[in-house]
């Protein structure tokens, strides 16, 4: 059992996709039905090597060029189905409802900020689907800023709403924008490797530390 006896920390950020929550079987659900459903044929297999990023940087990757309305129709009509739907696959990663449990009932204040942009509107659905909604105090997309990740303005925002300071506080991500955002914004962040980047590409990006599950983020506090 950990003891949060002498807080470190008194204030968690957390990356949504890939770190709280393993959301790229709803990310390929979503694109696989919606490209169905427009005559496109692509492979599982080529869907979660690439939806690692986002649906509308990667979608004529993957069919090839499109006219601008039927790539909008297209990107619209893998919205309605992961907003409707395809949100369902998504699932907690391991450890994370210990650790959000464990860290609220001491006090710790806990945030998400996430890169999303096409689909913010699921993001609080899904937490309460997932029973994580009561754990989140607030949450900061990259539509709430004018310079989302690798800039520090998410984090900077999340700390205002939490009304806290960086020196107390700790952000956790799995990508380099992750880094770079906490960084710039004066946090000290735990880079997690079983999301999308392993940890050859993020240890690069010196984080002041490396976790391998979520759970490890207890000995931290």
């Amino acid at each position: 059992m950990f003891l949060l006896a002498h807080k470190r920390y008194e204030i968690l950020l957390l990356d949504f996709d890939g770190t709280l929550v393993s959301t790229l079987d709803s990310f390929v659900y979503s694109a696989n039905k919606a490209l169905s459903l427009m005559g496109f044929n692509v492979s599982l297999e080529s869907l979660y090597t690439s939806l690692t990023k986002p649906f509308d940087k990667v979608v004529e990757s993957l069919v090839g060029p499109l006219e601008a309305m039927i790539k909008q129709e297209l990107i619209d009509k893998y919205i309605e189905i992961y907003n409707t739907e395809g949100y369902k696959y998504s699932k907690p990663n391991k450890g994370a409802l210990e650790v959000l449990d464990h860290l609220t009932n001491n006090g710790v204040k806990l945030g998400i900020v996430t890169s999303r942009t096409l689909l913010c509107d699921s993001i609080q659905r899904t937490l309460e689907h997932l029973s994580l909604a009561k754990y989140v105090s607030t949450l900061v997309t990259a539509r709430d800023v004018a310079r989302p990740k690798p800039h520090p303005d998410q984090h900077l925002l999340a700390l205002r709403r939490l009304g806290g300071t960086a020196s107390h506080a700790l952000s956790v991500g799995d990508s380099p924008e992750d880094i770079q955002g906490s960084r710039g914004a004066g946090i000290r962040v735990a880079a997690y490797t079983k999301g999308f980047y392993t940890y050859d590409q993020l240890a690069p990006f010196n984080p002041d530390y490396v976790i391998h599950e979520l759970t490890e983020l207890l000995q931290l506090f």
